[in-house]
Formats: C-alpha cells, structure tokens, sequence
C-alpha cells in the first residue's frame, strides 16, 4: 500500500471512496457539499457518530470520488489516538475491495496523522497464507487531506513501513507452530535482514550451550525441534554510544511451565514467540531505513 498527500479540492478529488472521520453530534467537521449530506443522515437517524459507526452515501453525485464513508469517532471529550485508529481501521476495512481512499483532514492534523495512518496499515492487515483461495482485493493507495500542516510523504512512508513491520509481526505470531518452529523463524529473519541489510547470526544449540543459556535449553528439551538463537546486529548509532539491547521471548509454542497448562487457550501458546517477532520487526523498520 501506498500512503500519500492529497492535493485539491475534496469535491473534485477523483478517488473510490472519500472517508470523514466525525464526532458523535459535529456533522461540520465534513466540509463543503458534503456537509449537507452527512447532517441530513443524522436528523434522519441513519448516521449518530458513535465510537466506529459507519454508514456510507453511495453513489456520490456531482464528486470525483464515487462514495462517501462516515466513521463515527463517538464523544469528543473521550477521544484519544487509540479511537482514532480504530475508526481509520473500521473506514478501511469497509473499503478493502476498492483501489484508492482519501481521508478528510482532522482537527490539528500534525498531530492526528500518526493514528491515521497506523489504522490504514493495520486495518488492512490479513492472515491468509494458509487459505487455498485467497482474496486479491488490495488498497493501492491511501491518500490524507492534511490542509497546511507541515507533513511529507517521506513521513508518511515512514509511518507506513513501522506499521509494516508490526504486520509481519502478527504474520510470524499467527503461523501454527507446526509451521513455524525454531529453524522456520530462524531463517524468516535471516531473510528479512538480507531486506533490510543488516547482519543476522544464528547460533545452533552447541553454541547456546557454550553461552550457559540454561533457561533456553532446558525449554528446548521438551520439543523434538531444537532451539536457534537469532542475534540481529543493527550499527545506526554514533561512534562512542552504548549498544542498545532488545531482547525478545522465541519459543514457537510454550505448552509447560511451573505447572502444565490446561488444554482451554492452548492454541494460543503459538505466540509466545511474539517477543522476537517485534524485535526482528523493529530492528527491520526504523524509520531512517525507511527515508533512505
């Protein structure tokens, strides 16, 4: 996907859908001839603006884009970044067959386009490796109205590739562990850091057992696959600065412990190796990668 500026008239904007993220009771955050629209869809009841409502006005007559999707934000006074996302995921989601969107700006939008586009990206997240007959629909391109606010689309992409990186996260935590073992992950962030550029080790169980890693090894024992140690080395810093250090949690699926785990959520146990994956993730999409 592709995150953009959107440069003209909203009205004459040629796009599929435009999406208007509004406050429960503020039909004036939707401008122009769209405003019209939007307040006689809540005289009418059909539209209050409650936290991810939706309700779309399609065909949109006398406009570039052919529909107009609404998403409720809920009360202004409890709004955070959080709602934010939500609603941009909840918009996205409803237009997952279409090619392009563009939002309408919101309020202090240098501040907004952070939540923006983190819901673009992750509301348009799917898992559907495992599928015999998946959906090709894809979102091209998203597009943010952001009136004079200083922002460019080297931030967007920026934002767009952390978020990215949180996808192939969930990727990694929602492959079955008989899929995605010690070795499988292993060579998933050797490929990813050829991607990236960044050197990738991978220590075998005589070299963990040489670094004394006993918690490691003593988890290993329970599995006929044995254990790997991914190590990334990622050298953006400044000659002298102290190495940061980001350590996370690899086993592919965890089914013991100080006592047996019951069988009810055993299956979730495929993402105790969630803490590596948002290591290998972030390691792979700092943001200076991403304005190289």
């Amino acid at each position: 996907m592709n995150c953009k500026i959107a440069k003209g008239k909203i009205e004459d904007f040629k796009c599929d859908a435009l999406i208007a993220l509004v406050y429960q009771g503020e039909s004036e955050m939707v401008g122009g001839p769209f405003r019209k629209l939007l307040q006689r869809a809540m005289d009418e009841g059909h539209f209050r603006g409650t936290a991810c409502e939706l309700f779309q006005i399609y065909p949109l007559a006398g406009a570039g884009a052919s529909r107009l999707i609404i998403v409720g934000l809920g009360k202004r006074e409890l709004s955070s970044p959080e709602t934010i996302r939500k609603a941009a995921g909840a918009g996205i989601s409803s237009a997952r067959k279409l090619k392009t969107v563009a939002f309408l700006p919101l309020d202090k939008p240098s501040e907004t386009i952070v939540p923006l586009v983190d819901g673009v990206v992750l509301g348009d997240y799917r898992f559907d490796q495992l599928k015999s007959v998946k959906d090709d629909s894809k979102l091209e391109t998203a597009y943010f109205f952001t009136g004079n606010a200083n922002i460019n689309e080297k931030y967007l992409d920026a934002l767009r590739i952390i978020n990215e990186g949180t996808c192939i996260a969930r990727d990694l935590a929602n492959m079955p562990a008989n899929l995605l073992n010690p070795a499988a992950l292993a060579d998933d962030a050797v490929e990813l850091g050829k991607q990236y550029g960044i050197p990738v080790k991978v220590l075998d169980e005589a070299q963990i057992e040489k670094l004394k890693m006993g918690a490691l090894l003593g988890v290993a024992q329970g599995s006929v696959n044995r254990p790997k140690l991914v190590v990334w080395e990622y050298k953006g810093g400044k000659a002298g600065e102290k190495p940061i250090v980001l350590v996370g949690k690899g086993v592919t699926f965890d089914s013991g412990g100080i006592s047996i785990k019951p069988a009810d959520g055993m299956e979730a146990m495929k993402g105790d190796m969630g803490g590596a994956g948002a290591v290998i993730v972030n390691l792979g999409s700092w943001p200076d990668k991403a304005e190289s």
